[in-house]
């Protein structure tokens, strides 16, 4: 279990590297909230060192989301495998935290309220997750 915090001029990319459950959960939301006491404002969550996300996780994930709006900032996450968006997209996450395929879209789009991920179901796909029906 791993937790990587790397700052950049715009914001702060938190990388996970391992199974995301609970305990990396309680570090992210630590570090994260301890950053934004000191003034950032911004964060990435950078997906792409994760192969699992326990479903239980999501909703402590979205309490997170609210406290960071809350206190008038920004979380997105990056670069989930189709595998880990679809369990995302079970937890209703992507309807509110900003998906970004890359680093660089997401750095575009930090503080923006669009995601480069679009749920909606579009020909062929399976419930928006862009995976063949």
């Amino acid at each position: 279990m791993a937790l990587i915090v790397t700052r950049h001029a715009e914001f702060v990319e938190l990388s996970l590297v391992a199974d995301w459950d609970v305990r990396l959960q309680r570090e992210l939301e630590s570090e994260v909230l301890g950053l934004a006491v000191v003034g950032v404002r911004s964060f990435a969550v950078s997906l792409l060192g994760v192969s699992h996300i326990q479903y239980r996780v999501l909703p402590e994930l979205l309490g997170l989301y609210r406290q960071v709006r809350q206190l008038g900032g920004s979380l997105v996450l990056v670069g989930p495998s189709p595998y880990l968006l679809d369990i995302l997209a079970a937890g209703d996450v992507p309807r509110q935290i900003p998906v970004f395929p890359s680093e660089a879209s997401a750095a575009l789009g930090i503080g923006s309220t669009s995601a480069a991920f679009d749920l909606t179901a579009q020909e062929g796909e399976r419930r928006g997750s862009g995976l063949p029906a």
